[in-house]
Formats: C-alpha cells, sequence, structure tokens
C-alpha cells in the first residue's frame, strides 16, 4: 500500500514540476519579448535621431552649397542680351515659335 502511495505522491511531485517548468517558461518568454520589443523601441529612436542628424547635415551642406553657387552665378539674368550679338541674333523665347 505505501508503494502506491510513493508512486502517487511523485506523481503529483512530477505534475507540479512540469507544471512549475511550464510556468517558468512562460514567464521567461513573456519576459524575453518585452525586452525584444524594448530594444527595438530604443533602436528605432536611436535610427530616427541618427536619420534627423542627416537630415540636418544634408542641408546645413545644401546651405553652403546654395551659398556658394549664389557667389558664382554671374550677375546678368538667363534672358538678358548678351552685349557682343547683334538684337536679331537673340531669339525671342516668346516667339520663338512663330
Amino acid at each position: 500500500m505505501s508503494t502506491f502511495i510513493d508512486i502517487g505522491l511523485g506523481f503529483v511531485c512530477a505534475q507540479k514540476g512540469i507544471i512549475r517548468i511550464l510556468l517558468h517558461a512562460f514567464v521567461y518568454s513573456i519576459v524575453a519579448l518585452l525586452l525584444y520589443f524594448v530594444d527595438s523601441y530604443y533602436e528605432k529612436l536611436h535610427l530616427d535621431e541618427a536619420i534627423e542628424e542627416a537630415k540636418k547635415k544634408e542641408q546645413a551642406a545644401k546651405g553652403t552649397q546654395t551659398q556658394t553657387q549664389l557667389t558664382q552665378t554671374p550677375s546678368r539674368s538667363i534672358h538678358s542680351q548678351p552685349s557682343n550679338l547683334p538684337e536679331e541674333a537673340v531669339i525671342d523665347p516668346l516667339k520663338r515659335g512663330k
């Protein structure tokens, strides 16, 4: 009779052990998922900051480019007539198709 009780108690203890193992596995998997999402969130934040910095640097570079382009462009506009050509040689863009 005692062997049946020992077997029964062993089975109950084994069930408790299995349940405990499954419970720990469940809790650890939830913690791992939370850590994964937190890590991906912080990684996204760092990427967003890096993108913003790159955009600022690009805009700063474009700003210096436009400043140098403005200083390098000639003073006359595109539509002004050059002084060394006769007036008949200059093509008026409005009269071009007529």
